[in-house]
Order: structure tokens, then sequence, then C-alpha cells
């Protein structure tokens, strides 16, 4: 009897530990399940880097539109100058020659 006894004694150690290790392992694979759930999974970061790249390239040719207006509003401003110099000038021949004709006529010049 007494190895009977010894026997269950041992076999109900063994079970606890069984038991033992078999929660600790339970809530490893519950921490892991928790871990793996905040990680983001691979088409979410694909998608992502689409997203990313879709929003470089077009930054990029906003930059690329940006430069090309401002080029051609300094050329456009360069244009402006020289036809308002040129205006100037012909307004200036105008008044030049019409004071001109009207010196001559009345006999100034």
């Amino acid at each position: 009897m007494d190895s009977l006894t010894t026997t269950v004694s041992q076999q109900g150690d063994t079970l606890s530990s069984i038991g033992t290790r078999t929660t600790s392992l339970e809530n490893s694979l519950r921490s892991t399940n928790d871990t793996v759930s905040k990680k983001a999974d691979t088409t979410a970061v694909t998608q992502l880097q689409g997203t990313v790249k879709q929003q470089g390239n077009d930054i990029a040719a906003a930059n690329s539109a940006l430069t090309k207006l401002s080029s051609d509003l300094a050329t456009t401003n360069g244009e402006r100058e020289q036809k308002s110099d040129a205006s100037a000038m012909n307004t200036c021949r105008t008044r030049s020659r019409s004071r001109a004709k009207h010196s001559v006529r009345r006999g100034i010049l």
C-alpha cells in the first residue's frame, strides 16, 4: 500500500508540475498573441509604402510645377519691364514730337 501511495503521490506531483508548465505556456502564448496582434501585417505595410511613394511623386510634381511657374513669372516680369520701357520711350517721343510741332507752328524753332 505504501508503494501505491508513493506512486500516486509522485503522479500527483508530476500532474501538478505539468499543470504549472501548461499555465506558463498558455500565458506566454497569450502574451505573444497580444504582441503579434499589435504588429502591422504585410498588406498594410505594402499599402502604406505605396501611399507614401505616391505622395512623394505628387510632391515632386508640385515642386516642378512651382519651379516652372516661378520661371514663367520671371520671364513675364522681364517682358513687362521691357514693354514698359518701350512704352515710356514711345510716349516720350510722341510728346517730344508734339512739342516740336507746336514750337515750329509758333515759330520758336
